[in-house]
């Protein structure tokens, strides 16, 4: 069965439910974000240093609406939970298995088996909760979240 481009397209319409934030915006980067562009999603390619990579997730950051659910990748996208505006408060789910994740804990404060997707230490916010990876990514692929932020390397056009 062969299918025009605007076919493909809507069978893969990522708009308003994707964020991509790259970690840099060399060839492969760059590539990946217009092809994902095509498919509607809000894409941001950054370069690798401090004050760029901060900058994007301020930027990412400011795109949430009050009460949206926002799953955060790995890598630069953990960094979005630490960026939220003053009063817009969001439901940040975790791909390990946390709804209600806050920013890091303060030093000393830091719970060895509470961490985001990245390993990090992460704070829950009151009202969260954990549950296993499976019901994790149900939520996640069942479109129960209103936006996804990922990492580059998260992406594989296959799976989208």
């Amino acid at each position: 069965m062969k299918q025009n481009i605007e076919e493909v397209r809507n069978m893969f319409n990522l708009k308003d439910q994707v964020d991509i934030v790259t970690g840099g915006a060399g060839a492969l980067g760059s590539a990946m974000a217009l092809g994902l562009a095509a498919y509607g999603a809000n894409v941001v390619v950054t370069g690798r240093t401090l004050s760029t990579l901060e900058s994007t997730v301020k930027q990412v950051a400011q795109e949430f609406k009050m009460g949206d659910v926002v799953n955060l990748g790995i890598g630069i996208p953990t960094q979005v939970a630490n960026a939220l505006p003053e009063g817009v408060k969001i439901i940040l789910q975790s791909e390990n298995g946390y709804m209600g994740v806050g920013p890091v804990p303060e030093a000393g404060k830091e719970d060895p088996d509470t961490v985001n997707a990245g390993g990090q230490y992460a704070t829950i916010l009151p009202g969260g909760c954990c549950f296993d990876s499976a019901m994790s990514f149900a939520i996640i692929r069942g479109g129960h979240v209103d936006a996804t932020v990922l990492g580059a390397l998260q992406v594989d056009v296959e799976e989208i």
